[in-house]
């Protein structure tokens, strides 16, 4: 599986969740997913699931400043 695919699911439900998005629609979203067999897809939300089950819509906010720091550190090496 490419880590950066997860990554990048991840952090697009962790905005769906800060945004509104309930952790059923995800659930919805991971199953489609799942059908088309686009597992990394499927991994990165599903990790966004278990964040939101844990931390506040602040911490959510915080983790994804951190994520995109991340990605854009590594796309300039």
């Amino acid at each position: 599986m490419s880590k950066n695919v997860i990554q990048e699911y991840k952090l697009l439900a962790l905005l769906d969740i800060v945004e509104g998005a309930s952790i059923v629609e995800l659930q919805k979203t991971m199953r489609m997913y799942e059908a088309e067999e686009h597992y990394e897809a499927c991994e990165g939300i599903r990790q966004a699931i278990e964040y939101a089950k844990y931390l506040t819509i602040h911490d959510i906010k915080n983790f994804i400043n951190i994520l995109k720091f991340i990605n854009n550190e590594q796309r300039n090496y």
